[in-house]
């Protein structure tokens, strides 16, 4: 994966273009999951499948944030090579290239739906899955940005994962928060 991080990083934070016909299709598949054939006296449950016309896209972004989520913790045999070479590269990249990214004008939002609102969601839903792998020796770089994303005007569903992914952090990180 270290060879591919640069289209890693890109594809954590990936958005089409158009509002794909499967889209429309997404809660019923979550809401028949699980649930148990009415028609079939076979008492199956239903199966899954992703929706016809999703994105290729999309589907490899599922995969490699299942990816993300299954990399061993920090001592329970990750490599210091994945930890610094890939984690902490896609960490800075997303805080460098997308959550640090000022708005287009100083008081204004990004509008919710739009390709940077869901690059700037996309990149803090990634950061709460890697905040597991912010080191000491990276700790105060990062909070330093996270510090600087935290003085922007930003929707509540974006801050959200901002909070979260900043108290993740502190909870693995108290001395990098004490005065």
């Amino acid at each position: 994966a270290i060879p591919y991080r640069e289209d890693i990083a890109k594809l954590l934070v990936h958005k089409e273009m158009k509002l794909d016909e499967c889209a429309s299709y997404q809660e019923g598949l979550v809401h028949n999951l699980n649930r148990r054939r009415d028609d079939d006296n076979n008492d199956a449950l239903c199966i899954a499948s992703v929706p016809a016309g999703t994105p290729e896209t999309s589907t490899a972004r599922a995969f490699l944030l299942i990816f993300l989520s299954k990399l061993p913790d920090i001592g329970n045999g990750i490599s210091n090579k994945v930890i610094t070479d890939l984690c902490h590269y896609l960490i800075f990249w997303l805080l460098d290239n997308i959550t640090c990214c000022p708005t287009p004008e100083r008081g204004s939002a990004l509008m919710t739906g739009s390709v940077n609102y869901s690059r700037k969601i996309r990149a803090w839903q990634s950061l709460c899955l890697l905040a597991r792998f912010v080191t000491a020796d990276v700790a105060d770089a990062v909070m330093e940005k996270v510090f600087a994303s935290m003085s922007q005007t930003m929707h509540g569903q974006i801050r959200y994962f901002l909070e979260a992914f900043t108290i993740q952090c502190a909870r693995l990180h108290p001395k990098h928060f004490r005065p």
